[in-house]
């Protein structure tokens, strides 16, 4: 699937040249101020953003800082184009938040490597985010994501036991729109919001039946689900076992446990 990459490049030679050389592999979007960009990244689901820092009105360091601090848009790698090479300019850079920054006059080849670079280590945090979804993100530009992927996790875990939760609600709690919160989650762990609960659910229920503190019954209530027939259905499908059979297998045998009490006596302990 072709990623969609929106340009705000208020010099008209410098956007033509860009449109020419991204055509062939990306969507490509222009906008032209923050009223425009909002709506494109609201509408559909952007990559990376390439910005010019003479934009008019709200320049681009401004742009850039805003779209950091937006929840539902943190997440989209900037790239920040200057004319200015002065430690200034090279502060605001860092200041405002962007993944890289391009001093003109560039080759477009390296400009085109740098957007291929940022696109395949955003599709490596993806695919983290999707095996591991509450497990920290070990790479630069990633605390915005933690922060997010925390907040998350806290509002499903602590409303794991309701079967009421669902994406309206998770919204609600998260502060976003149904729509962005879609969109945000889809493109930060590459599932959709109803998978994500799902997945946690799941991995509560298998710490649960672990414990051997609860019956499955009990489980399957704690974990937010309708009936324990349901709940088994929906196990067995991602553990390719019963939650029973699951317990079984997780729990040591009493030999076992005995041996190993056993073994720490003898030790002397």
């Amino acid at each position: 699937m072709r990623n969609n990459l929106l340009l705000i490049l208020p010099d008209k030679k410098e956007q033509d040249l860009l449109l020419k050389r991204f055509i062939s592999n990306y969507n490509l979007y222009i906008a032209g101020n923050w009223a425009e960009v909002l709506h494109l990244a609201e509408t559909i689901s952007i990559q990376l953003i390439i910005c010019s820092v003479e934009v008019p009105g709200v320049n681009g360091w401004e742009l850039c800082s805003q779209l950091k601090s937006a929840l539902h848009l943190s997440h989209i790698p900037v790239i920040l184009l200057t004319a200015d090479d002065s430690f200034r300019s090279r502060i605001k850079n860092l200041e405002s938040g962007a993944d890289a920054f391009v001093n003109r006059p560039y080759p477009v080849s390296y400009l085109e490597a740098l957007v291929s670079n940022l696109l395949a280590n955003r599709a490596k945090i993806t695919a983290h985010v999707a095996c591991y979804p509450f497990k920290p993100i070990i790479t630069a530009h990633a605390a915005g994501e933690d922060s997010f992927i925390k907040r998350l996790h806290d509002h499903i875990y602590n409303n794991v036991h309701n079967c009421s939760l669902n994406v309206p609600l998770l919204a609600r709690l998260m502060n976003m729109s149904r729509a962005a919160f879609y969109r945000k989650i889809k493109t930060v762990t590459d599932l959709t919001p109803n998978d994500l609960i799902n997945k946690v659910r799941l991995s509560r229920a298998a710490e649960l039946l672990q414990s051997a503190e609860y019956k499955v019954n009990e489980v399957a209530r704690m974990t937010g689900f309708h009936s324990q027939s349901s709940f088994a259905k929906t196990f067995i499908k991602t553990f390719k076992v019963t939650p029973t059979g699951y317990r079984r297998m997780k729990m040591k045998p009493k030999w076992q446990k005995k041996a190993a009490v056993s073994l720490f006596a003898e030790n002397g302990h």
